[in-house]
């Protein structure tokens, strides 16, 4: 249900752009942000498996009216050809995608490997439109969360992973640990003989 929530709130901030820029940001933020955390809680399969997802008939109500109102939003952003232009189109693959990975997971409630792995491709998913769409506005911000996205992924699915393996975990633990060392070494180096090019 917080998935979809998020989708309403990031909708009503695309529809306050034109009134208050300031209230559709945090609108914008917020709804990205419940939808991401959302996705996050159901892509690890104990959750869904331990019945924390929801299954009564109210939630699943809730959550498919939540759904619709999205989808009705979404629906007149569209008339309206708020998503013609090309950096909105990457909010309109975004959006459909949400909507069509929380509209699966609450029809295959049962099927607990397919929802978790419609789950973490949605979050991979929302990495990559980050990614592109903070290059297409040339925006920082966007574009380094879609990174740390992406990181915060890689690390959560290393552990999820590797914890149970118990003795053998510290082992790639300790790799892990080596390769983010490595990395942030390599990626310092890389900077330095950048600007070294660029004073050239």
């Amino acid at each position: 249900m917080q998935s979809s929530i998020g989708i309403v709130l990031f909708l009503v901030g695309l529809f306050h752009l034109d009134r208050d820029r300031t209230l559709a940001d945090v609108y914008k933020i917020f709804g990205f942000v419940t939808v991401l955390g959302g996705a996050y809680v159901l892509s690890f399969k104990s959750y869904i498996k331990t019945g924390h997802a929801g299954n009564s008939k109210l939630f699943l109500s809730a959550d498919l009216a939540l759904l619709l109102i999205a989808f009705v939003m979404f629906s007149l952003l569209a008339a309206k050809k708020y998503f013609s232009e090309k950096p909105r189109m990457f909010l309109l693959t975004g959006i459909s995608a949400a909507i069509l990975a929380n509209l699966f997971v609450l029809v295959y409630q049962q099927q607990v490997t397919a929802s978790t792995v419609v789950m973490n491709l949605l979050i991979v998913f929302f990495a990559v439109i980050s990614v592109f769409y903070g290059v297409e506005l040339q925006n920082r911000k966007i574009f380094n969360s879609g990174i740390l996205i992406f990181i915060l992924f890689i690390v959560t699915r290393y552990f999820d992973i590797f914890w149970e393996l118990k003795e053998k975990s510290w082992f790639f633990i300790g790799g892990g640990l080596l390769m983010i060392i490595g990395g942030a070494y390599l990626e310092k180096t890389r900077r330095g003989v950048i600007e070294k090019w660029a004073a050239k």
